[in-house]
């Protein structure tokens, strides 16, 4: 079963990150576990620093610029990944 649709508001809707990522994550786990546990590994840093209150703050001024182009960066990984495997 494959998951049409996968977001994540960084504006502010989620003041937490950890439970929306959590889901995608564990979707990952059963359907590309070699994908998730190195996607995981670059994207725990960044999560690290968002925190588990106020992310749309932590996202504002606390991530470097470095990490905020390395989240995208992730994030668009994770959207192609996903697209890749649609027609299976």
């Amino acid at each position: 079963k494959m998951i049409a649709y996968c977001g994540l508001d960084i504006g502010g809707f989620y003041s937490d990150w950890t439970y929306p990522m959590s889901k995608i994550q564990n979707y990952l786990k059963v359907q590309f576990p070699d994908f998730e546990a190195e996607w995981s590994r670059k994207i725990k840093p960044i999560l690290d620093v968002m925190g588990n209150v106020q992310a749309r703050y932590n996202y504002q001024h606390l991530l470097t610029p470095g990490q905020k182009s390395t989240l995208a960066i992730l994030l668009d990984e994770l959207v192609m990944e996903l697209n890749s495997h649609g027609d299976e």
